[in-house]
């Protein structure tokens, strides 16, 4: 007997396709795929994906998108493991207190100081619906953490919801404005994306209504595209000139330049060689997740996360920033393993977005892009968004972190340290020769 998939909803139907429509999401039956054979890969490197693939560019004559991230399987923390405490360093008891506290900016003149290692990443209102952003908002209040506005305008509902807030600086960004700026705690210069390196942002046209229109400013019913260079940050000194403005303009809130895997000694040096330099690093690994981009991109541009985080670290530590700059990691982190590991690995704290998006009720479709998501988070469809719940949705999102943040005390105590930012790499034990080289963990 056949299996058929819902690409939309995931609803699985045995048997033959003989329905008209998804009786969860009501998709048509021609968006169903034949399951049964989803994981049965062609001869040599002809998976079924690439296949698929290749049939899509030739039908439509464009790159292939695809929501979320890389569904490429790259050597990640689960190639690592931590190694606990026993008698040359002892545990620590249950109720021993571990620090998770995160201080943003640590000469700034505004420091934020948060109460976990757990940031939310940014993800935009246009790629998310505004309900969706108001319940990340509201759940970064409520544990404690802040919101990030992502490269689209910062909501009202948003400022409002969060305690603290975000405002990511991008190419052409539709959220530069001043008096947002003005407003926000923090703000980000995105100079690059795990998920896509070096290309720019596309909002379909399908999710550009009225409400998206007016608020990101751009023409209704027409695909929003992001530049991806800034085309007055040319190099150094730019960087340096435009974090100087910002910090200025701000009163000396934290400044963060995000950044994907690269040239990193090229590229770092690029950046702090400069009298102005960032409070904040962010490094998106190449495990990073999108609304939308080609597929190609996802799979085959940036480094993952595992490669570039130690050397940043490591350049972080020798050029003796580390009490001025806080690092933070991101790309794909799922819980609290992936967390404590990057923590061990040099980061501060992290932004975590596929992880917050499925507490909130995300199932992992890669379908982002179509603008059509059952759960009320990747759609600007208003029948839609009236699936999601912003107080429930909130809470789940609350409970996740909150559950994740005490899994990260428990690993802590369990490896003899009293602060999360303790765990370093003699901690970690590398499960692969390749891992073991990269990080230099044994």
């Amino acid at each position: 007997m056949k299996t058929y998939r819902c690409s939309v909803c995931g609803y699985l139907h045995s048997g033959g396709p003989d329905f008209h429509f998804c009786p969860l999401c009501h998709a048509p039956v021609d968006l169903f795929m034949d399951y049964t054979v989803f994981d049965r890969d062609k001869p040599g490197n002809w998976d079924i994906r690439t296949v698929r693939m290749i049939k899509e560019m030739a039908k439509t004559g464009q790159s292939v998108q695809e929501g979320m991230g890389t569904a490429r399987a790259f050597l990640n923390m689960d190639n690592l493991i931590f190694r606990p405490a026993v008698i040359a360093r002892v545990p620590l008891p249950e109720t021993a207190e571990v620090s998770t506290e995160l201080i943003l900016g640590k000469t700034a003149s505004q420091p934020i100081v948060l109460k976990t290692p757990i940031l939310n990443a940014a993800m935009s209102y246009g790629a998310l619906s505004k309900e969706a952003k108001m319940a990340l908002a509201m759940a970064s209040t409520n544990v404690g953490s802040i919101a990030n506005t992502g490269e689209g305008r910062m909501l009202e509902e948003e400022r409002e919801l969060a305690e603290y807030l975000t405002l990511q600086y991008a190419p052409g960004s539709f959220g530069g404005q001043r008096e947002r700026l003005l407003l926000a705690d923090m703000v980000e210069i995105k100079l690059s994306q795990g998920a896509h390196p070096g290309t720019g942002a596309v909002l379909p046209a399908i999710s550009v209504n009225v409400d998206i229109a007016a608020t990101l400013r751009v023409p209704i019913g027409k695909a929003a595209r992001l530049s991806a260079v800034f085309t007055d940050i040319q190099n150094g000194r730019e960087l340096a000139e435009k974090i100087f403005e910002l910090r200025e303009l701000t009163q000396g809130k934290p400044i963060a330049v995000k950044i994907a895997g690269g040239h990193l000694e090229d590229d770092l040096n690029t950046i702090f060689n400069q009298d102005d330099i960032p409070d904040v690093l962010v490094i998106d690994g190449g495990e990073g997740g999108t609304g939308g981009a080609a597929v190609t991109m996802k799979d085959h541009v940036g480094l993952p996360l595992v490669y570039a985080l130690p050397k940043i670290a490591d350049f972080l530590q020798r050029k003796g920033l580390t009490s001025r700059v806080t690092l933070l990691a991101a790309g794909g982190l799922r819980h609290a393993g992936d967390v404590a590991k990057a923590l061990a690995l040099g980061a501060e704290g992290v932004y975590m977005g596929g992880a917050l998006k499925i507490a909130l009720g995300c199932t992992y479709l890669r379908q982002c892009h179509l603008g059509n998501c059952p759960h009320g988070i990747a759609t600007q469809d208003k029948k839609l968004r009236k699936r999601l719940d912003v107080e429930q949705g909130a809470a789940r999102i609350t409970r996740f972190i909150q559950a994740t943040n005490e899994e990260l005390r428990v690993i802590a105590r369990s490896c003899g340290r009293n602060s999360v930012h303790a765990l370093e790499r003699q901690d970690l034990a590398a499960l692969h020769p390749e891992i073991a080289r990269i990080t230099g963990i044994e």
